[in-house]
């Protein structure tokens, strides 16, 4: 099968996860293309990316290549207007990484009512939050997890005992520092917070951010001498690293959030989570097997301390995160894919 992949978001290719930070929407998107070529497909990739690269099995080409006059496949990522690009597609699909709600714009209902494509969502939150009126067809598949983070050793944690965050800034960051400071840091002293944002880490170096990221930014900053550390986001090895030698992972969680891929990744790395059980987190963390839900300060704080105060509880967690999360590869995802051609 032809295979033609177009995204029209930011620069990057199948090399970038190796050498820099890359969201996990567009980890995805590349993963996709990856389990396509490696499963014989003849894969095309259209998107912002520098230059011409041919890697593992697929063709990335620079935006301003010429576009296939048809495929078997065309696989248009968040934006309906891009099925259009390739006149003939015999089977249409949209993937969609987020909510559904902006479809219901009506530039994005035409292009829906005109190519009928297969729209795919990541998850039951997802596909929740649009009525979809208009009656195309749906499929929810759940991302894969990259092999970096599946293979490798088992989590061991350092010393001192580190919790590592990596959520939006603006997505609960402060209400987690705020906690930490007042329920946790005072019963484990010699705990840190590592917190893993590229905006906040700019900030502190004295570089100019977004002024919604004030608050934020004086929150952490104030909390500088009770552990918490801000951490410059890195590439796929190091981010499995990371994982490898904490203690667990915090999540504050937002309804909004209909996928969390850095906690799979850590999931998957053996990492037990406490997070609130709020929108994408609830696919996700399983109570008390692969990590620990607590949506109130109190129960919050309680089930962080206990991670980090009891080697048993933190070995079950992690047996079970490993358990969950390390069996879905992306070929699993690229397989269900193929099974929404048939």
């Amino acid at each position: 099968m032809h295979v033609t992949l177009i995204d029209d978001s930011i620069p990057f290719d199948p090399r970038t996860p190796d050498t820099m930070p890359l969201g996990g929407v567009e980890k995805a998107f590349l993963s996709l293309a990856q389990a396509f070529a490696a499963r014989g497909h003849t894969v095309q990739v259209f998107n912002r990316a520098r230059s011409r690269v041919e890697a593992d099995g697929a063709v990335w080409e620079g935006w301003d290549a010429a576009r296939p006059e048809r495929t078997d496949v065309l696989i248009a990522h968040r934006r309906p207007s891009l099925l259009d690009q390739v006149p003939e597609a015999r089977i249409k699909m949209l993937w969609v990484p987020g909510t559904g709600g902006y479809l219901e714009k009506e530039r994005n209902r035409g292009r829906l009512l005109l190519h009928k494509p297969i729209t795919v969502f990541s998850s039951r939150a997802a596909i929740d939050g649009w009525d979809n009126d208009i009656k195309v067809r749906i499929g929810l598949i759940a991302p894969g997890v990259r092999d970096v983070f599946r293979q490798g050793p088992n989590v061991e944690p350092a010393d001192p005992p580190r919790a590592v965050v990596t959520a939006h800034p603006l997505h609960g960051l402060a209400w987690l520092v705020r906690l930490w400071r007042a329920k946790i840091r005072p019963v484990v002293p010699q705990a840190e917070l590592h917190v893993y944002s590229g905006a906040l880490y700019k900030g502190i170096a004295g570089e100019p951010v977004a002024p919604a990221f004030d608050d934020v930014l004086r929150t952490v900053q104030a909390a500088d001498e009770e552990g918490v550390i801000v951490q410059r986001p890195m590439d796929d090895q190091a981010m499995a690293g990371v994982y490898r030698s904490a203690r667990l992972h915090l999540h504050p969680g937002m309804r909004e959030e209909v996928y969390c891929y850095t906690l799979s990744e850590s999931q998957a790395c053996g990492l037990p989570a406490v997070a609130r059980p709020r929108g994408g987190v609830r696919s996700l963390i399983v109570d008390d097997t692969s990590g620990l839900l607590g949506d109130e300060d109190d129960a919050f704080a309680i089930a962080a301390l206990r991670v980090f105060n009891d080697r048993k509880t933190f070995d079950r967690l992690a047996l079970g995160a490993r358990s969950l999360q390390r069996d879905r590869d992306w070929d699993d995802v690229a397989s269900e894919f193929e099974a929404l051609w048939a």
